[in-house]
């Protein structure tokens, strides 16, 4: 069975969890279970310690938030994508930080 999205710009970002730019991160964290974030990324995280080696000054690689509801069509994102589903998706960050 394929994993079925909420819409196609969801699907288009959540596949981009590591890349430059925007994404959807899903997240796996102990404390407060499964969630998404919306993130931007200043560099791939592969480029990340060049970039920190390279500036001279302190940068932002990453900014997200935690999201609710999918920000194109508004679907609840705990109802769309439920525990097994979420192991679908193709990046999920488990993590144990706030």
């Amino acid at each position: 069975m394929s994993m079925r999205y909420c819409c196609t710009r969801f699907m288009e970002l959540v596949s981009r969890g590591t890349e430059r730019g925007l994404a959807i991160v899903p997240k796996r964290r102990a404390q407060f279970g499964d969630s998404f974030f919306l993130q931007f990324r200043a560099t791939a995280e592969a480029d990340d310690e060049m970039l920190v080696e390279a500036a001279n000054i302190p940068l932002t690689r990453k900014v997200e938030q935690a999201i609710l509801f999918c920000p194109w069509c508004g679907a609840r994102l705990a109802e769309v994508y439920s525990s097994a589903t979420f192991e679908e998706l193709p990046y999920v960050e488990d993590t144990a930080e706030l």
